[in-house]
């Protein structure tokens, strides 16, 4: 199985590789016969999560049903972890989706289309996604810890109403840590409390959830109801945007490292040796566009270059909301006009004329 698996997925790339409905499906009975421990009847595709994303443009995920009961959820980018959430009784229903579980959906949606475009490299869902029976075993075996949801809904949208409104709010918003340092504050609160209140951005608004239970790397939450279904906090190792908590503790501060003997005379070299190849790559990148390059032209104007012609570029707001596309024709330049936008962080995505996406994040 993980040979068949890598093979359909191909090497990993500077991008991210789009996972098709047939590897999906190959691990989506993988994790049903290890769930099982047995062959199981083969799954039923019932909802992939387009509507979820801007403007309809992509697949972020496939749910599959089992025959025997219970759903899986799987990531359709390998640069997000292959599996979302499942449930090993009861199968997803796509009709009677309420509001929190696909505000928690569209969070996987955005996640995976913003990481797509992102140049950090996404070691950990390299990994799984390269062994995927090692994957699916360790979830499967991870002990579940499941306690009685003593908190209602009301008490959290209380407790994240008052966080919110506190002057502790930036310091207990989940950006400030990676996916993982934010799951590990959340089971220190879990395993203290019993059960904690999370609150959710989506859009506009923050959604009260109650996390009461985990499996691994994966959540109870209180949803639209109870459920016995485990859920990421984040589809991606690396994004950690658009969720609040009452944390237990800030992130821990590294003391300062000694100094070994003679690495100042070593960094000035490796700093000097690098300045020199950086302004020897600028001198030739001024003459010939051999890579994707970003010029600032000021008050929100900014210009890309590819070594290609562009087709098309789309700018998103940190919320995942695409607020322009733009096509062109002929040109390897694309202006990026933001002067009417709110200051703040944006992604905009380039295509060129092969389809190879590039991705860009700026400031206005």
């Amino acid at each position: 199985m993980a040979m068949a698996i890598g093979m359909m997925l191909g090497p990993m790339q500077g991008y991210a590789e789009t996972v098709y409905r047939k590897t999906a499906e190959a691990v989506a009975q993988a994790f049903f016969n290890e769930a099982a421990g047995l062959v199981t009847p083969p799954p039923k595709l019932v909802y992939n999560g387009k509507r979820l994303t801007t403007a309809n443009l992509f697949i972020p995920f496939y749910v599959f049903n089992s025959p025997s009961g219970g759903f899986v959820i799987v990531s359709a980018e390998n640069k997000a972890f292959p599996i979302l959430g499942f449930n090993l009784s009861k199968g997803f229903d796509a009709d009677a989706l309420g509001e929190y579980e696909k505000a928690l959906l569209r969070s996987y949606a955005r996640d995976i289309e913003m990481i797509r475009y992102d140049s950090d490299v996404p070691y950990e869902a390299i990994e799984a996604w390269q062994d995927i029976p090692s994957y699916i075993s360790k979830l499967v075996k991870a002990y579940p810890q499941v306690n009685s949801l003593s908190m209602s809904r009301n008490q959290a949208d209380g407790v994240i109403d008052a966080l919110f409104a506190s002057d502790r709010y930036i310091q207990t918003a989940s950006d400030l840590f990676t996916p993982s340092q934010w799951s590990d504050e959340m089971s220190a609160m879990l395993k203290r409390d019993g059960d904690v209140a999370l609150g959710l951005v989506d859009g506009d608004r923050i959604l009260p959830l109650v996390a009461y239970g985990s499996k691994g790397d994966y959540w109870r939450l209180l949803l639209d109801g109870e459920n016995d279904s485990f859920y990421r906090l984040f589809a991606t190792e690396i994004l950690s945007f658009g969720q609040l908590a009452d944390i237990v503790n800030a992130a821990e501060i590294v003391p300062p490292q000694e100094e070994e003997p003679f690495s100042f005379y070593e960094d000035f070299i490796t700093e000097t040796r690098s300045e020199n190849e950086s302004r020897e790559h600028e001198h030739e990148s001024r003459l010939n566009v051999i890579e994707p390059r970003l010029v600032a032209m000021g008050g929100g104007h900014f210009r890309v270059d590819l070594p290609s012609e562009i087709v098309m570029s789309r700018i998103y707001n940190l919320n995942g909301s695409m607020i322009r596309l733009q096509r062109y024709s002929d040109v390897s330049s694309a202006f990026v006009d933001l002067g009417g936008q709110p200051s703040g962080f944006y992604f905009v995505v380039v295509n060129d004329v092969e389809g190879r996406p590039y991705g860009f994040k700026i400031y206005r």
